[in-house]
């Protein structure tokens, strides 16, 4: 049994490896070199599997597959992707829930990935992990995994694995489910660059809101979900995952709706069941934000000397993300708007001139005050300016167009 599958031990071994190295080495690297210290550390990643490849002894195509993906392994590979990534979603969602400090933890990780040119970022936390990362999990070490018969085994191990390596107590679930799910592709199509596909993808979306300005952790504090949210958040992504996931099994698996009638009555069933509970998860996001902004102010104003204005208040009282629409017009005009809670913690602040701004930030329920300062810049004199600051849910953000 031992010898059966020493090869195990072997990928165990590098992913041991992999992890020290990620401790002791990797850390020092990006605290002292920021994005930098990111792409040295994803480069040391796949010198590990390079390493674990050479000690292997075995042939660079058996451990490392490349090919050219036809387009059936294309489509069933990208239905079980965006179907994990919709699930994983979901448990997001529902560990915001119960751990709202996971936002804080995302927002860390924004400021840390905004650090630098955004092609470094997309280097370093999009491309580079694709190749390298998938080159360790799904390369070197499922290789070792190959006197597992049963795929579900390998595909539990891969993704426990995977989620172990982030070494992040809140992310474990969701990369575990992703590890799991690239790993199901890999085996099913015999193919790595799809799983290299799929995890740059993966990687570039989380990445989009932070090169965009769009990031929402941070000075927002916790994400507070509401109960409304959350069920009809779950809802819908549980259910279009499980859709998705059930098609892309079968089209990885050469199955065909057409020579079985029964599957074919199958299909119809599940459709309509995914649909249905879609259309209601669609129907209670849709319900659970206010439409209605939960604050609003619009002035001009004529600068003669500095302005201030700190008498505004407002009140949340349902818990979610919601959008500040802030537009400052006026040349020499700073403007500074800050927004506290209840117990004078700042929980939004920005400033400078000409400002159009949209952004998302996390309120929980309570009251809050908001703050405006104008300041003359430049020495200027008789300076005019115009503030227009909304609070408004994702919604209502939405059917204004913004």
């Amino acid at each position: 049994m031992i010898k059966k599958h020493g090869r195990i031990l072997l990928g165990l071994l590098g992913f041991a490896v992999a992890i020290a190295f990620l401790l002791f080495v990797a850390y020092y690297l990006q605290v002292t070199f920021g994005m930098v210290g990111m792409i040295l550390t994803e480069l040391g990643i796949l010198v590990i599997a390079l390493l674990g490849w050479l000690v292997s002894r075995r042939s660079f195509k058996e451990v490392f597959p490349l090919k050219r993906p036809d387009a059936e392994a294309m489509k069933g590979g990208a239905q079980v992707y965006f179907g994990v990534y919709s699930v994983t979603l979901g448990v997001s969602y529902l560990l915001l829930y119960f751990f709202p400090g996971m936002s804080e933890v995302s927002g860390a990780l924004g400021e840390f990935f905004s650090q630098g040119d955004a092609w470094l970022a997309v280097l370093g936390v999009a491309i580079l992990p694709g190749i390298c990362e998938e080159a360790l999990n799904r390369g070197f070490i499922l290789s070792t995994f190959k006197s597992v018969r049963r795929t579900w085994v390998v595909v539990l191990c891969m993704g426990v694995l995977f989620g172990l390596f982030h070494m992040d107590v809140y992310r474990f679930l969701p990369t575990a489910l992703l590890g799991a799910g690239l790993t199901y592709i890999a085996i099913k199509t015999g193919n790595l660059l799809l799983p290299i596909l799929f995890h740059t993808i993966n990687n570039l979306i989380s990445l989009l809101p932070v090169l965009f300005g769009m990031d929402s952790g941070g000075a927002g504090g916790a994400l507070v979900i509401s109960p409304f949210a959350l069920a009809g958040s779950l809802m819908f992504f549980f259910s279009l995952g499980a859709l998705l996931l059930y098609f892309g099994v079968r089209s990885l698996n050469g199955k065909s709706w057409e020579i079985n009638p029964k599957a074919q009555r199958r299909k119809a069933v599940i459709k309509v069941v995914c649909n249905i509970f879609i259309f209601i998860g669609l129907v209670g996001m849709f319900f659970s934000a206010p439409v209605q902004p939960v604050f609003e102010t619009n002035f001009t104003i004529t600068l003669t000397e500095p302005f201030h204005d700190g008498g505004q208040i407002f009140t949340v009282k349902t818990p979610d993300s919601y959008t500040i629409l802030l537009k400052i017009e006026g040349e020499n005009a700073l403007g500074i708007v800050t927004i506290t809670d209840s117990s004078g913690a700042v929980v939004y602040q920005v400033q400078g001139e000409g400002l159009t701004l949209s952004e998302a930030r996390q309120f929980a329920a309570g009251d809050y005050a908001v703050s405006i300062d104008l300041v003359p810049q430049n020495g200027a004199t008789d300076v005019p300016a115009a503030v227009s600051l909304k609070v408004t849910s994702r919604l209502g953000a939405i059917l204004e167009g913004t």
